[in-house]
């Protein structure tokens, strides 16, 4: 019954501040909840609007079916995730409602390539993409990573960072937090953050911490002629300097 693909989820007692950066974010304040740990289910906690941001790996997986062999038509897998995801803001990529639907069989959602349709009902249709891209709406997506290259992107944390298409947001941690002792000063982070953005379309990243003096984006698998707009929010830090590698 689980076809030629199967996903499975991480287990929920790596959970802890050991693995990866863990905080709590607030759907509907989107505010920071102060306490990282008293607001998590297995201290009693319930309320649907916190998302807990942890090892987000499972969730930011793509499966791309290129002649439609395993999904019947062109498209791609992505994340693994229990349940359908809540919009506009959690923690998985930013996949729009329409094109991109969740298959309990899967586990995850599989989004079909040239879609131009919207569900309304999830997510006002202002934000659908108008005109429609060339491969459709989130029809190519691709792996994208945002890095620091500061000298402390070893130890200092500004997630989450948002990545945000077409209304959609994925609330993204770092995928590294830990250390060899319980103080904050021998913590080891690393400060990159990654995503599946898709081509054709305007991405804007927001970030919640001080931004990093120095960065570099990645979108290292997309076709040649594939084009995607980044707009970035560095907090109105003046005199940014922006060098493109054709590589």
């Amino acid at each position: 019954s689980d076809g030629l693909t199967k996903f499975t989820g991480m287990d929920t007692a790596w959970r802890n501040e050991a693995d990866c950066d863990t905080i709590n974010w607030n759907r509907t304040s989107a505010m920071l909840v102060v306490n990282k740990f008293s607001d998590n289910p297995a201290f009693g906690n319930t309320d649907p609007n916190i998302i807990e941001l942890n090892c987000p790996g499972p969730a930011h997986i793509n499966f791309r079916d290129e002649d439609g062999s395993i999904l019947g038509a062109p498209g791609s897998i992505l994340g693994q995730q229990d349940q359908a995801r809540s919009y506009p803001y959690d923690q998985q990529s930013p996949l729009p409602p329409g094109p991109c639907l969740y298959n309990s069989v899967w586990t995850g959602y599989q989004c079909a390539m040239n879609s131009s349709a919207w569900d309304a009902g999830k997510l006002s249709a202002t934000f659908k993409p108008v005109p429609t891209p060339t491969l459709g709406i989130f029809g190519d997506p691709q792996h994208f990573v945002f890095e620091s290259l500061d000298s402390d992107t070893e130890s200092r944390d500004f997630s989450p960072v948002f990545f945000n298409v077409s209304g959609v947001v994925d609330v993204v941690v770092a995928a590294q937090d830990h250390g060899w002792c319980f103080a904050y000063t021998c913590q080891k982070r690393l400060s990159t953050f990654w995503t599946y953005l898709p081509s054709g379309q305007t991405a804007s990243i927001s970030l919640t911490g001080s931004p990093p003096t120095i960065s570099r984006v990645h979108w290292p698998y997309a076709g040649p002629t594939a084009e995607l707009i980044i707009v970035i929010d560095f907090q109105s830090i003046p005199n940014r300097r922006f060098v493109w590698s054709p590589s």
